[in-house]
């Protein structure tokens, strides 16, 4: 099915959304992306957020031909990276805030801090940053740790990134 999909050139994929942890916005952009024509959803390795893009699919009244793809990376991928601020090293002048396309960083208690499950790993804190007060911090998972729950979820592909620190890892 999903070759034949490829095939005829039909494919349209909404990328990105790896990063995305937050469940409530996963089921509004799989329900809209879904009518608009998306057949292929590039979702966190995480349950709920699978579970909460069948939702979006159920809500969208989208039955078939809509494939669901979790993507799983090695340590050092940034598609499986969060921001973290040293605080120590902040002088809060607020750069990192302004370019964050997920509106993730937020100024509480007199400093700014990243709530990881907004971040999508896009870096551009990290290049904004006059102090390099901010870090990408690899949030890989154990592929065998998390794959059979989620296949049991009904995913329909796995995206393996084999972007990383030691070729080591890559191989295994």
């Amino acid at each position: 099915m999903i070759q034949d999909i490829l095939n005829r050139k039909q494919c349209f994929k909404l990328v990105c959304g790896a990063g995305n942890e937050n469940a409530q916005e996963v089921k509004k952009l799989v329900a809209l992306y879904s009518v608009a024509g998306c057949n292929l959803f590039d979702l966190c390795a995480k349950p709920e957020i699978v579970k909460a893009a069948k939702e979006g699919l159920k809500y969208a009244g989208i039955k078939k031909d809509r494939y669901l793809c979790v993507s799983l990376g090695i340590k050092g991928d940034p598609h499986v990276s969060k921001a973290q601020i040293n605080q120590d090293v902040c002088v809060h002048c607020g750069a990192c805030q302004t370019v964050c396309p997920q509106q993730a960083i937020m100024f509480k208690n007199d400093c700014f801090v990243v709530q990881s499950s907004l971040c999508i790993g896009c870096q551009r804190c990290i290049q904004q940053c006059p102090t390099h007060s901010i870090s990408a911090v690899s949030c890989a998972k154990d592929i065998k740790e998390v794959l059979p729950e989620l296949v049991n979820l009904g995913i329909d592909c796995v995206e393996l990134h084999a972007i990383g620190e030691d070729d080591t890892e890559i191989l295994n």
